[in-house]
């Protein structure tokens, strides 16, 4: 085989993959679109999902587990999904379903991504400018970019799973990194729901102003906040010989 088709076929091979990876984020949303509307008219705000987890009674939280994975894989906004849990199960059991099924979705984004996606991009895109756009995104400050990124709420977060699959990250990093930055949106959320079921909206108020607050420690204890991303990126990104 000459080099060139050797390069022919590396580029189609690559092309493939990154489909797959298209056909993963967009495939069921855009079938579920085009083929049952209703569904998703029906079961597009936290009530509806409610009603649906609850309509199933014993088989209910292995849906809501469901859900998650799914709406990670498939980056729909999971704000709503975890209002529906608070709302469902009340916090403490929802906290951990949550987390299981985030946790799965997002091992599995990132996976895919890893396999399917590295070498892909820099099979098509190639040059220096790919190569520095990674080494950004792999360097310290790109650590602090992505647990931004998970931790502002309305960020498209499940996105970002693919993204990181598409550097050199590990994935112990990324995982610690994504749950983590992840972790407090998720809990208000669910408290949030939790509370609002109850009747208890002082709660829910609660819940907002503990966000500000954290806001305001983080910003205020910035430099201390800095100082552990150095050490974790030094300890767990930067040594990427170790498994």
């Amino acid at each position: 085989m000459t080099l060139e088709n050797h390069d022919k076929k590396s580029k189609l091979i690559a092309v493939i993959k990154l489909a797959v990876i298209v056909l993963v984020i967009v495939s069921v949303p855009l079938y579920m679109y085009f083929t049952h509307p209703e569904l998703i008219r029906e079961y597009s705000d936290a009530d509806a999902i409610k009603g649906l987890l609850l309509s199933y009674k014993k088989e209910s939280a292995l849906i809501y587990l469901g859900l998650n994975i799914f709406q990670v894989i498939c980056s729909l906004p999971g704000q709503i999904f975890q209002l529906a849990g608070g709302y469902a199960f009340g916090f403490w059991l929802a906290l951990p379903l949550t987390i299981i099924g985030v946790f799965i979705g997002c091992s599995i984004a990132f996976t895919v991504s890893k396999k399917l996606g590295h070498d892909a991009i820099r099979t098509l895109f190639g040059g220096k400018k790919v190569t520095e756009l990674l080494d950004k995104l792999d360097s310290e400050k790109g650590i602090v970019i992505l647990f931004v990124a998970y931790l502002i709420p309305g960020m498209p977060k499940d996105l970002v799973n693919y993204v990181a699959g598409l550097t050199d990250i590990r994935y112990r990093a990324f995982i610690i990194l994504c749950m983590c930055g992840r972790l407090p949106g998720m809990m208000v959320s669910l408290f949030i729901g939790s509370s609002v079921t109850n009747g208890n909206y002082t709660r829910a108020i609660i819940a907002a102003v503990c966000v500000l607050a954290a806001a305001g420690i983080c910003l205020i204890k910035r430099e201390a906040i800095i100082s552990a991303f150095h050490r974790f990126y030094n300890e767990q990104v930067r040594n990427k010989g170790d498994n």
